[in-house]
């Protein structure tokens, strides 16, 4: 008979904040969101780079 591996153990909140926070994020627009993920990515350098780029 396998045994199961216990499950990795949370403190009360953390995962429903985890769980909000990506809920949050799947919500918002999808630019909005680009720009999230990008702004976590991309170089200060490389934002006001590309920031120049699209103002064009």
């Amino acid at each position: 008979m396998r045994r199961r591996s216990p499950r990795p153990t949370t403190q009360p909140g953390v995962r429903d904040s985890a769980a909000g926070a990506l809920r949050a994020f799947l919500l918002l627009p999808l630019p909005a969101a680009a720009e999230t993920v990008l702004n976590r990515r991309l170089s200060v350098r490389r934002r006001a780079d590309l920031a120049a780029d699209l103002a064009d």
